[in-house]
């Protein structure tokens, strides 16, 4: 049964590995397409399969030829066109080995030096780690658990090849770690994502087709979000200035003057009739007062007015307070708002007040 695991929106694909080596002159890199037309002269069998190989460089060291190059090839059938809107990456399955290797190694006081050998549905794995870095990857069909003695004559000869390698004779030994049984689901899964998150797979893909990914669409989207906060941050200066007002001189407008307190409804008649004896007393002695007690002009001054639409008040403590149309100081309201003054009104009389004054 095919296995799929999402890690961070990561799919596991069928896709074998293994390492392939390149010589070249001790300057030179090569290029993709180069890495293409040697690959498919040394295993020609891909081109009939239609598999394109994707290579993954491991390391690079100096011989006597030259600069050994030692890719890890990936080849995978997969069509992964259903899968690009819903994953960001697409990674082999079988790197949880790496997760597995990469804990032992972390465990173990090996120094960074392991070989590590494991039986997968009926594949030989051999993964190698030198100064604690993936160097060496290999799959062999026609292995099982029945067949563990065969297991091990692979592994005889293969640490042989160890001690002749020009790179890996250079360590002193290598601790082995084998697992021979099947793996447990639990631990595969796990092992998937610790792999997924480290340095060397998070920066690879199988899925190189053009397409705008998941995590690529939301970068998209963020830095859409930033340019246009940063547009509007830029231009409201401008906007400000055409409409006439200096931004400078806007503040939060004054509170509102409070109401006064409601009434319950659910005082009865007797209980209203004091308040109301009081309120009706208020009235009287609001109408028959003079109209100059009532609409005494408070002592301000207009500090500035802009664009006709409201002005600052200046108090004698050396408070201001920005006032529009509508709002009122002390009893008079402000009428109207002209460049060079005010118009208030208390009670039919109209008072003007010039700028500065």
């Amino acid at each position: 049964m095919r296995l799929q695991m999402i890690c961070g929106k990561v799919y596991a694909a069928e896709a074998s590995l293994f390492t392939w080596e390149v010589v070249t002159g001790f300057e030179q890199e090569l290029s993709t397409a180069e890495l293409v037309r040697r690959f498919s002269e040394e295993f020609p069998e891909t081109n009939k399969k239609g598999v394109t190989p994707l290579f993954w460089k491991m390391l690079a060291f100096n011989t006597t030829e030259g600069r050994r190059h030692r890719y890890l090839v990936a080849l995978s059938q997969e069509n992964f066109m259903t899968l690009r809107k819903k994953y960001n990456r697409i990674l082999p399955k079988s790197i949880s080995l790496y997760g597995v290797c990469d804990e032992r190694v972390r465990q173990m006081d090996c120094g960074g030096n392991l070989r590590f050998a494991a039986v997968v549905q009926g594949s030989l794995f051999i993964l190698v780690f030198m100064d604690g870095r993936l160097c060496h990857w290999s799959e062999e069909r026609g292995y099982g658990e029945h067949k563990k003695d065969l297991v091990k004559q692979r592994l005889l000869r293969f640490d042989e090849f160890l001690k002749r390698d020009e790179l890996f004779s250079r360590a002193k030994e290598f601790e082995h770690v084998e697992i021979l049984n099947e793996i447990d689901g639990r631990l595969w899964q796990n092992a998937f994502y610790r792999a997924a998150k480290d340095p060397f797979w998070k920066r690879l893909d199988l899925d190189l087709a053009p397409g705008v990914k998941p995590h690529v669409k939301r970068r998209l989207a963020l830095l859409l979000c930033c340019l246009v906060a940063f547009s509007i941050a830029c231009l409201r200066p401008w906007l400000v200035r055409l409409n006439g007002v200096d931004e400078s001189l806007w503040v939060s407008a004054p509170p509102e003057l409070e109401e006064p307190p409601l009434i319950s409804a659910t005082f009865g008649r007797g209980a209203l009739a004091p308040l109301l004896a009081v309120s009706a007393a208020q009235s009287a002695v609001a109408v028959t007062s003079p109209s100059q007690i009532l609409c005494s002009f408070p002592t301000f001054k207009i500090r500035g007015v802009v664009a006709e639409k409201g002005f600052f008040a200046g108090f004698e403590n050396d408070s201001s307070r920005w006032i529009r149309v509508g709002d009122s100081l002390g009893r008079y309201a402000v009428q109207k708002i002209e460049r060079d003054g005010v118009d208030f009104v208390c009670a039919g009389q109209a008072v003007f007040k010039r700028v500065g004054e």
